[in-house]
């Protein structure tokens, strides 16, 4: 192997020919960054164009354009029309022998055009996969970049009804340009320094092009021409500032391929490219899925470290598989935009895949359960480690952008680590980078900015749907300083629904994006802050959030610790405007909520920090919410509520006070459980009731303990019950109902626990204590039990009793017994567990006896006051 080496490309260009032609021609500098310099160049086999072979038959329209489609389009010699009078279509001949992958360009030229006429790229595998690609909207010539992918079959056009378009001709060529250079007469091409290719290698617009686009299309044609996507490392390195306009490059690379973007701290400017169309700059992706399915043969549950499948055939030790449920729910409602319904679905990987009898062995435990015939396993090539490195892209994000349209700058596929560090992403519409089932993904410091302040079209900053980074299907994430403005959040979590990943996919097929860690980071001017859809085991830590329209908690067992939220309309769990079970057949749940050390504070008048779904568990602890509705539940499921050392502050001004909301309600009286709530140590202030719950109609609520509160400018009652009329609910009579030690300041209420005759133990409380209401069953009087040093009774009596037996209360409580009305008299007897000395009778709601429970078992007399009339 020969080298020469000059110092420029233009003395190496200028230089004759020597005999024979060296193998290796090294230009050590250039005169202008991306002239073709400091590269090495290797001569090439023969001549090498830049552009393939034409690919559109009777595309000159000549003569009648034989195998073409015309809807409402008519052909005269020299070129085809769409008149516009009905709406009309254009498909080209079957387009054979596209490479996948590769750049194409679709030239033209249109006159007499009005309106848009749509250019769409046709895939014959699924439909996900046909694809808008661009649009004519001007007379003259014009240009489209096409990447193609497997099974693109054909182009069609569509021009709505009134829209006109007349075409001259239409051409389809490969680019093949690999940044070959003439040296010595003959072609020399690119070849990676140091395993690593610079745009500056293949020309771009500091060498006279007028965006860089064609560089790294070059760069990526001699990636797929060197074989580099198939083996070892793909290093691809940015050293200046950058200009592109076209969108939906593709990297493709074989299993195990490395890859490497490293974009130096660098600029790169997008402002200019298409911002409607949902595109990504460029597609990173390894192989993906490619037909290789089987389905579950026996049932596995959650924490299983097996699988049986119907055949193991294939697979390998290490090997990804995608295992997704048809049937088992995993959460979502129908009817809801953006909370899908999800079946169970999981990425695991292979530790041995004959475990014996077609079990296969996987490394982490499953997360979800899985029905037998009705779960299908798929193999998914994963690449092998994808590393983004720091820099700066804006992209073209504008005020006209409705929904979830837009351009992406990066979509990440299929690999098994992703690493990205330190970039950002600004002004791009709909996401920034997605990651999108890769199996381990570590981001730091990730940073969006929704819409940029120096677009002139920033007519209101905030981009409602740009997603920032999104995180779709991965095993495991760990995101470190999540940072986001004017977005919609800084990471989105949700699930890799097959409808996009797996051509032969079910409805609700997917997989599910679980165990993420984020920590620090924070939201400004953000719609949410970092969570997102249908994740599984996700936390956020030491974020911070200023002027956020609200907190979001979505998917299932969610942890949010030592985070600070400032918000325009305080937060939710689960999904707005779906406070009604009723309304949909589904049964969503969140799993285990738990919020420690957590400040919510909203600014709006009508806000509120609401549970619309049921959980599992709900946990808030050393954590104060500011809203006008600090808290409420709606969910089909309520029980296991603990709420810790926590300040729930009633921002409501309305006068009078009793018209305030309630600082905590248990709402949805047709729930199908609500009990077990424990909230100790907690403060209520300034709403109308501190603690309401209307109960359950369908099943018994019991274990409601409110501990030590510290009840504040509440204006109606401390806890309210509903119980009677149309709010009829089941409640239980066993002493569990219980308001204890707590203390009240400021205005107080009149009715302290608005709970009419329900079983309610209240004791060592400020206001004092509260004896419920019990009749004796044939001389046995059972007291409801409660922690207090003193429990007692109301004793109800249908006619003249004598007491027995106590039951009840605990080794050396105080009982106090007194007559609920003066109608009949209740004789103590010295007999069963009673020790008085002689009989006592109490025969008028005055009098009053008191006993101790020794640890004998039985009861004795402290005092007795006869106070009847």
């Amino acid at each position: 192997m020969t080298t020469v080496s000059f110092p420029t490309l233009i003395e190496a260009q200028a230089a004759s020919a020597p005999s024979p032609l060296p193998d290796y021609v090294h230009v050590l500098g250039c005169e202008v960054p991306s002239d073709g310099g400091a590269t090495l160049y290797a001569l090439a086999s023969g001549d090498m164009p830049t552009e393939g072979e034409e690919k559109l038959v009777a595309g000159s329209f000549d003569t009648s354009p034989t195998g073409w489609t015309l809807t409402n389009w008519t052909w005269s010699a020299g070129s085809i029309s769409g008149a516009g009078v009905a709406a009309g279509e254009v498909r080209t001949p079957a387009l054979s022998g596209l490479t996948p992958y590769m750049t194409w360009t679709l030239r033209g030229s249109a006159s007499g055009v009005t309106g848009e006429t749509v250019v769409t790229m046709v895939n014959t595998l699924h439909n996900r996969y046909t694809r808008e690609v661009g649009r004519i909207t001007a007379n003259g010539a014009f240009e489209i970049k096409v990447t193609t992918r497997p099974s693109d079959s054909y182009i069609r056009l569509n021009n709505a009804a009134g829209v006109t378009c007349t075409l001259e001709y239409l051409s389809f060529k490969e680019i093949t340009d690999e940044g070959q250079q003439t040296i010595f007469a003959s072609a020399y091409v690119p070849v990676p320094s140091d395993g690593m290719f610079t745009i500056e290698m293949f020309g771009g617009r500091l060498a006279g092009e007028s965006t860089d686009d064609m560089a790294f299309i070059r760069l990526l044609r001699r990636i797929y021409s060197l074989g580099l996507n198939l083996s070892g490392h793909v290093h691809v390195r940015m050293n200046g500032r950058y200009k592109f306009l076209y969108p939906w490059n593709v990297l493709w690379v074989a299993e195990g391929v490395d890859v490497t973007l490293d974009f130096g701290g660098n600029y790169m400017d997008f402002t200019e490219a298409p911002y409607k169309v949902v595109r990504p700059w460029v597609t990173v992706q390894g192989p993906g899925y490619t037909g290789w399915k089987t389905t579950l043969a026996a049932n596995a549950a959650r924490n299983d470290a097996t699988v049986t499948a119907a055949t193991t055939t294939g697979l390998s030790a290490g090997d990804f598989i995608a295992v997704t449920s048809t049937i088992d729910y995993y959460n979502g409602i129908s009817e809801a935009g953006g909370y899908a319904l999800q079946y169970n679905g999981e990425l695991v990987q292979i530790r041995n895949p004959n475990a014996g009898g077609n079990v296969i062995g996987i490394g982490d435990a499953l997360s979800f359960d899985y029905t037998a015939n009705s779960t299908n396993i798929r193999r998914f090539g994963m690449g092998g480690v994808l590393r983004i490195l720091g820099g700066h892209a804006i992209g073209p994000g504008h005020s006209s952008v409705a929904g979830d349209d837009g351009t992406t700058f990066i979509d990440a596929m299929y690999f098994e680590t992703v690493y990205e560090e330190k970039l950002l992403c600004e002004n791009w519409a709909s996401s920034t980078v997605d990651y999108m089932i890769c199996a381990n993904v570590v981001l730091d410091t990730p940073i969006t900015i929704g819409r940029r302040m120096a677009d002139p079209t920033n007519a209101g900053p905030i981009s409602a749907y740009c997603y920032g980074r999104m995180v779709n299907g991965c095993l495991n994430a760990s995101i470190d300083n999540p940072s986001g403005r004017h977005c919609r959040r800084a990471v989105d979590l949700g699930a890799a629904g097959f409808v996009r990943f797996a051509y032969d996919y079910a409805s609700g097929e997917g997989v599910i994006s679980r165990n993420i860690s984020m920590t620090g980071g924070e939201s400004d001017d953000t719609q949410t802050q970092p969570g997102g859809h249908l994740a599984f085991n996700w936390s956020l830590t030491g974020h911070v959030g200023r002027n956020i329209r609200g907190m979001q908690i979505r998917g299932k067992n969610v942890r949010l610790t030592a985070c600070y939220f400032e918000t325009r309309d305080g937060g939710s769990i689960g999904i707005n405007d779906y406070d009604d079970p009723s309304l949909y057949g589904e049964d969503p749940t969140q799993g285990e909520v738990i919020l420690d050390n957590v400040v919510l504070k909203s600014t709006a008048t009508d806000s509120s920090f609401i549970a619309h779904q049921s959980t599992d568990r709900l946990v808030i602890r050393n954590s104060r919410i500011e809203a006008v509705t600090p808290f409420a539940h709606y969910g089909r499921h309520q029980s296991n509520v603990e709420f810790d050392r926590t300040a729930f502050v009633c921002t409501s001004s309305a006068t009078p006070a009793s018209g305030r909301p309630p600082c905590v309600a248990s709402q949805y009286r047709d729930k199908s459980d609500g009990s077990n709530w424990r909230v100790d140590d907690c403060y209520f202030d300034g709403g109308s009731v501190a603690l309401y719950m209307l109960g359950s109609t369908v099943a018994t609520v019991s274990e409601i303990r409110v501990r030590r509160a510290l009840l504040k400018d509440i204006a109606t009652s401390h806890l309210f019950l509903s119980r009677s009329g149309a709010a009829a609910t089941n409640w239980a009579t066993d002493g569990s109902l219980e308001v204890s030690g707590s203390i009240e300041m400021g205005s107080v209420p009149s009715t302290k626990l608005d709970t009419s005759t329900l079983v309610v133990a209240a004791f060592d409380n400020s206001w004092g204590s509260r004896f419920p209401t019990i009749a004796p069953v044939t001389s046995v009087l059972t007291l409801q039990p409660h922690r207090g040093d003193v429990i007692g009774a109301l004793v109800s009596l249908s006619a003249a009793t004598d007491l027995v037996t106590i039951a009840g209360a605990a080794d050396w409580q105080i009982v106090v017994l007194t007559l609920a009305t003066n109608t009949y008299a209740l004789t103590v007897k010295n007999t069963g567990n009673i020790r008085v000395k002689a009989d006592i009778t109490l025969d008028h709601s005055r009098d009053t006896i008191t006993l101790i429970k020794r640890n004998d078992g039985n009861y004795y007399p402290l005092a007795f006051s006869d106070n009847g009339p």
